[in-house]
């Protein structure tokens, strides 16, 4: 894996959100997906996140890697059954 948003490409990220803020302002329901495997944004966090809005819901993986959330297929299953 390589890490591109290093050098020129971090101006793209920004670790400045205040998703306190950000989530009293949201109105829709927010879906929250985690993992127990997750070493970037652990399960903890993710619940924790998922408090900050109003109506949401944290649905936590396990066994799933932050980089491989795209390509589980229970974590792929679980969004599509959530948007149709």
């Amino acid at each position: 894996m390589i890490q591109i948003f290093w050098g020129p490409f971090e101006v793209f990220i920004k670790n400045n959100i205040r998703v306190d803020q950000y989530a009293k302002n949201t109105t829709c329901p927010v879906i929250v997906i985690g993992s127990d495997s997750d070493r970037t944004l652990s399960d903890d966090l993710q619940r924790k996140l998922s408090k900050l809005y109003s109506d949401s819901e944290c649905k936590i993986f396990s066994g799933v890697e932050h980089e491989d959330y795209y390509k589980t297929d229970s974590v792929v299953s679980y969004i599509k059954e959530v948007i149709s």
